[in-house]
């Protein structure tokens, strides 16, 4: 300690205190669109009237973004926010914010006019605050046991407990063009380690076939429409709660889906997607670009038409038993749960006849990042079932998707082929 009665005592504490990180963006106020007013231009535009019957797929898609993009500049103009970077909980709602929001008024007021009426005030405020653990408890506890049996579930509301929800971050530094060179040196890469090993086999091809998809019903597509998350991403013209409340463009939406699955191709505005690399864990080199994963944020749309192939080719793989018996993966009413149960069953029946069990598990580094193109056509193309199109001069044979490779994801690789399908 030192006392000092006549001079100043200055001294410099290493303390950063960081500057708030201010975002700007570009927002859209359809939270305060007249529903009435809007429901009115649809109806006066070509989206409420059936669609010429030789549009194609193209120009349907291409109608319905330009009209709805006309719409949303007239009803909802784009203007930019700027917003501090906050991390609030989940379980901060509105009446947290308030009495926050009252504790800081009250404070402010004492701090001015020095009153002892004020200060009491804000005291008994301040203590109300520190009593928000309590709703926190509440909050957490309620969620736990929402989540019922499912594991799923579960694991989604202790993430943010374990602080797992905050272990990715996005790369800032990493670009589009570097994405792409580097995951075709990945291939390249797999491909030069495997030049000295046979081809992969080819089987012969199967007698059932699938010669085209059948359409939807507008009542399929509205159940598809439901069905999907409500989530929207930026290429969207519309937002996805907009396109649930107005049953007015499901004609069209309907005629939109089934082009496209006569078509066997989805458009080019389709392709699209914003994509946001995140870390996978904490602690990996961000310098990596291995070491992130990258989420692609489609149009609605796209996935409206995903669900709809997603759907059919399912039927069609289960009606004609195409599908590996023992597979768990894409496939309804199966997940790991079903899989561990035909692994532990396999276990019992193999100690009940004094049999030795030997378990071996591969896991695949980013595995759907190594699946090569031309080996996955030439698969597809030569066994187990094929899809021919009625609008090709040559027919189509595709092949039962492997068992790790989601077809979901196959139907968007051949929608990007100049060719469609084939």
């Amino acid at each position: 300690m030192v006392c000092c009665d006549d001079s100043l005592v200055v001294s410099w504490l290493p303390v950063a205190v960081e500057p708030a990180t201010v975002t700007e963006r570009v927002v859209r106020g359809w939270r305060k669109v007249d529903r009435c007013e809007l429901c009115c231009i649809l109806e006066d535009s070509e989206l409420s009237r059936p669609p010429p019957e030789d549009a194609d797929v193209d120009q349907l898609f291409a109608t319905y973004d330009a009209v709805l993009c006309g719409i949303s500049d007239r009803l909802a103009s784009p203007h930019r926010v700027r917003r501090r970077r906050g991390c609030l909980s989940s379980w901060f709602d509105a009446k947290c914010r308030s009495t926050r929001r009252e504790c800081r008024r009250l404070e402010r007021r004492y701090r001015k006019t020095r009153s002892a009426n004020d200060r009491q005030q804000w005291i008994r405020t301040t203590l109300r605050r520190f009593d928000l653990h309590r709703q926190k408890e509440a909050y957490w506890q309620q969620r736990l046991m929402g989540g019922g049996r499912s594991p799923s579930s579960l694991w989604r509301s202790l993430s943010p407990l374990l602080g797992r929800d905050r272990l990715t971050s996005c790369a800032t530094d990493h670009t589009a063009n570097g994405y792409a060179t580097f995951f075709a040196r990945t291939i390249d890469a797999v491909r030069s380690d495997t030049s000295g090993l046979l081809p992969p086999p080819v089987f012969a091809s199967a007698t059932s076939s699938l010669a085209s998809f059948r359409p939807c019903s507008e009542s399929e597509v509205r159940w598809l429409i439901m069905s999907s998350p409500v989530k929207s991403s930026s290429l969207d013209p519309m937002p996805t709660f907009l396109v649930r409340e107005f049953n007015i463009l499901l004609p069209y939406i309907t005629k939109m889906v089934n082009s496209s699955l006569a078509a066997g191709r989805l458009p080019t505005s389709q392709k699209h997607a914003i994509v946001t690399p995140l870390l996978k864990r904490s602690g990996l080199d961000t310098a990596d670009m291995g070491n992130y994963r990258l989420v692609s944020n489609l149009s609605f749309m796209s996935n409206v038409v995903e669900r709809a192939v997603a759907s059919r080719l399912n039927d069609y793989l289960a009606a004609n038993d195409l599908l590996p018996r023992c597979q768990s993966a894409y496939r309804r009413w199966h997940s790991t749960e079903t899989a561990m149960l035909r692994v532990c069953s396999d276990f019992l029946k193999a100690a009940d006849t004094r049999r030795v069990t030997l378990l071996s598990l591969l896991d695949m580094s980013a595995a759907y990042d190594c699946v090569d193109h031309s080996i996955l056509m030439q698969r597809l193309q030569s066994t187990v079932w094929c899809l021919t199109g009625s609008n090709r001069s040559c027919p189509t044979v595709l092949g039962r998707f492997p068992t790790m490779v989601n077809y979901r994801r196959c139907w968007k690789f051949f929608s990007e082929c100049p060719k469609g399908l084939c």
